[in-house]
């Protein structure tokens, strides 16, 4: 089963080096998209206490009038006392919050103006990110494309071997006048054939082997996207 490797196992050719650099500068635009989304949230709720100090407001000012028209129904007594400190701090404090959400809503275009740009900048990196990852692959398919070369070649050499025998006893077999005489070479003929008919196909991977090499690959590509040091291992 393949696995990867770490840092210390993998070679730092030219294309992981590059990858490296993406990642990093990748990795330093989402924390700075992190960091500007929690800024606007913060903007955001400067803009929500704004609401918070009249909903106090108006709450006192239910009360208030409440227990005043109480009174006036009664006709007995002195008016209640309104809680005039109260009143007032909250005035004092609406003052201030409305200020401070003033200064948010001015805030908050230039940030998020700012945080859209940040954005803009990934899905190009993302297509340069997916360009160098390719690189890699490529250097890490290499081996076994001299592999397969080689091998292809030894199965070249066989191939062109077998191929002669078959195209003697396959000329035998037309040059040989009488047709009972030719039927054996005939039958040697088709029996060759059929036998290279069934070796063949045998080079092509199995389903099962084939999704598992799909599994392999696509784990890495997924890897390399966030460490440019991973590697398909034995």
């Amino acid at each position: 089963m393949a696995k990867f490797t770490t840092a210390a196992a993998a070679p730092q050719s030219d294309a992981r080096r590059r990858l490296a650099s993406m990642i990093e500068e990748r990795n330093a635009i989402a924390a700075k998209i992190d960091g500007i989304q929690s800024a606007l949230e913060r903007l955001a709720t400067a803009q929500t206490s704004e609401g918070q100090v009249v909903s106090e407001l108006q709450a006192l000012e239910s009360v208030e009038a409440v227990a005043m028209g109480v009174w006036a129904r009664s006709g007995e007594g002195d008016a209640p006392q309104t809680d005039v400190e109260r009143r007032e701090r909250l005035t004092r404090k609406l003052v201030d919050v409305r200020a401070k959400a003033a200064a948010a809503r001015g805030a908050e275009p230039a940030l998020a103006a700012e945080r859209d740009r940040e954005i803009a900048k990934l899905p190009g990196l993302g297509a340069v990110i997916d360009e160098v990852v390719a690189n890699v692959l490529l250097e890490e398919v290499e081996p076994l494309l001299a592999d397969f070369e080689e091998a292809n070649h030894a199965l070249g050499v066989k191939a062109a071997r077998i191929g002669f025998v078959e195209d003697m006893i396959g000329g035998m077999a037309r040059s040989t006048p009488d047709a009972n005489q030719a039927r054996p070479l005939f039958v040697m003929l088709e029996t060759l054939t059929k036998r290279l008919q069934k070796i063949f196909p045998r080079a092509v991977p199995d389903v099962d082997a084939a999704s598992k090499y799909r599994v392999e690959w696509g784990s890495l590509v997924g890897r390399l996207h966030a460490d440019a040091s991973a590697t398909l291992g034995e």
